[in-house]
């Protein structure tokens, strides 16, 4: 029986990567086997890990209380790699701006997950977006919030850095990883193979499902056609492929935002766009996080 365990964390911030992993991971559960990697049924997993959490805090670094919840989420006695994708695990999309600070109750939700791996290898990946980006879904169904649009950029000073700072003060032992939300469809399968481990990853079953969602509709057929006619053979030639097409037809835009006008001016969404782009300079600078597009596919 393995002892050391290592965990692939999904926890947030709320981004495109939780669903369409999912999806993934339970359709190529006997692929994700064959290298030791376990991707628990997500409501149980959800469900344990809830009532593991809800320990008092002292008996969380007790060894039991981890053997338990491996009891409870594993189907393989062999597995080395757990993977948890949960994009709300930090707070629902409706409480995350809320308190003039991202995700207010993080250092409080990741405490006792700490103490429960404690002892155990830990990755945590992030997706981040420039801000109008990411809260421009939250606008349409929160009106009170129409404030920030008012005042972007001139009184909110947003920056994922102090989210980032944040984790790593509430979970030191962890290595960060960051994915970006803008080139996330075209690196898919590289991104689940940093996730699972799996040097494979291009020939899992839906492998293109999530890129295909993501690039213009009228460029999806011939992709789909490409891929039949000459199966990429490695990851990075997969990549090379749906580089290739992203580039020729460009990226898919959904029906409402063709109808709806942006609640954006166009200065505040490159205002935001160069205030990300820094942010991820600064984030690459700090101990413990790494870019996912710095990492090499032989690391992979």
């Amino acid at each position: 029986m393995v002892t050391t365990y290592d965990y692939r964390m999904v926890l947030g911030p709320h981004s495109p990567v939780p669903m369409p992993l999912q999806r993934l991971l339970a359709a190529n559960r006997t692929l994700l086997h064959d290298v030791g990697t376990e991707f628990p049924k997500v409501q149980m997993h959800r469900k344990t890990m809830a009532n593991t959490l809800g320990l008092l805090a002292d008996g969380m670094p007790d060894q039991t209380a981890h053997e338990n919840y491996l009891k409870m989420v594993l189907e393989h006695k062999d597995s080395g790699c757990i993977v948890y994708s949960y994009g709300a695990f930090l707070s629902s999309r409706k409480n995350a701006l809320r308190a003039g600070v991202l995700y207010p109750s993080l250092e409080k939700k990741i405490a006792p997950l700490r103490r429960l791996t404690d002892g155990q290898r830990v990755t945590v990946f992030l997706c981040l977006q420039h801000f109008t980006q990411f809260i421009e879904l939250e606008l349409k169904r929160s009106p009170h919030l129409q404030h920030l649009v008012d005042s972007y950029p001139h009184s909110l000073d947003f920056s994922w850095v102090h989210f980032v700072y944040r984790m790593r003060e509430a979970w030191p032992e962890a290595l960060f990883v960051i994915l970006d939300a803008e080139n996330l469809a075209v690196n898919w399968a590289a991104t689940v193979a940093l996730i699972t481990g799996h040097p494979d990853t291009h020939t899992f079953k839906s492998i293109e499902e999530f890129p295909v969602s993501c690039l213009a509709e009228n460029g999806r057929a011939s992709y789909l056609q490409a891929l039949k006619a000459s199966p990429p053979q490695t990851v990075p030639e997969w990549t090379e492929i749906t580089s290739r097409f992203f580039s020729e037809y460009g990226s898919h835009v959904p029906i409402i935002r063709k109808v709806i006008a942006s609640p954006w001016s166009s200065n505040q969404i490159e205002h935001s766009k160069q205030k990300y782009e820094a942010d991820l300079v600064n984030l690459r600078a700090l101990d413990n996080v790494i870019m996912s597009s710095d990492v090499e596919w032989e690391e992979q």
